[in-house]
C-alpha cells in the first residue's frame, strides 16, 4: 500500500511539473521501513527549494537484532544523522536502514 502511495504521489507531482504548479514548499518524512518499536523523528518544517538541513538522529527507532544505519531516500542516496540535504523541488522520504 506504501509503495502504491509513493507511486500516485510521484505521478501527481510529474503532472503538477508539467502544469507548472509547482508547490512552494516541500517536506521531509522519516519512516522506520520495518522498525519493531519507536517512532521516526518527525519534520514539521516546510522547506523551499534550495534551502538545507540535517538528516535526523533515528529518534526512538529500533528493530530486533539490527542496528541503526542511516536513512535512505527510494532512490538509493545514503543519509547519516548530521548530514547535509539540499531540498531540489520534490518532498523527500527518507527511510530507516537496518543493518
Amino acid at each position: 500500500m506504501k509503495k502504491l502511495l509513493l507511486i500516485i504521489s510521484i505521478l501527481i507531482l510529474v503532472s503538477m511539473m508539467s502544469c507548472g504548479d509547482l508547490p512552494e514548499t516541500f517536506t521531509i518524512t522519516y519512516q522506520g521501513k520495518g522498525n519493531t518499536s519507536g517512532y521516526p523523528p518527525v519534520d514539521k518544517k516546510k522547506y523551499k527549494s534550495g534551502e538545507h538541513t540535517t538528516a535526523r538522529d533515528k529518534n526512538t527507532l529500533e528493530k530486533t537484532g539490527y542496528d541503526f544505519g542511516g536513512w535512505e531516500t527510494i532512490t538509493g542516496i545514503h543519509y547519516n544523522p548530521g548530514d547535509d540535504i539540499e531540498i531540489k523541488n520534490i518532498n523527500i522520504i527518507l527511510l530507516a536502514v537496518w543493518e
